[in-house]
């Protein structure tokens, strides 16, 4: 638990106490980027969730990396 603790008080000071998005704010920011089909903001977004911690869920994202690589998207993961 302590790990933990400091793992995420180090996660605040380095985004300088700004709000953290979890994981459902990222699922929910990967989503829309796939409904509008834009595959650039879907790496970013996807980026940025790694850089959080956050980890590939194959249930969750496959569908939408798929679609990215089938939209010529391929180097994006």
């Amino acid at each position: 638990l302590h790990k933990e603790y400091r793992r995420q008080r180090q996660m605040c000071i380095r985004d300088r106490g700004l709000v953290i998005p979890d994981i459902y704010t990222f699922n929910t920011m990967l989503d829309a980027c796939a409904a509008e089909k834009r595959w650039d903001d879907l790496e970013l977004v996807y980026k940025r969730m790694l850089h959080h911690g956050f980890h590939f869920n194959a249930k969750r994202h496959l569908r939408m990396i798929l679609d990215a690589s089938r939209a010529g998207k391929v180097s994006c993961f």
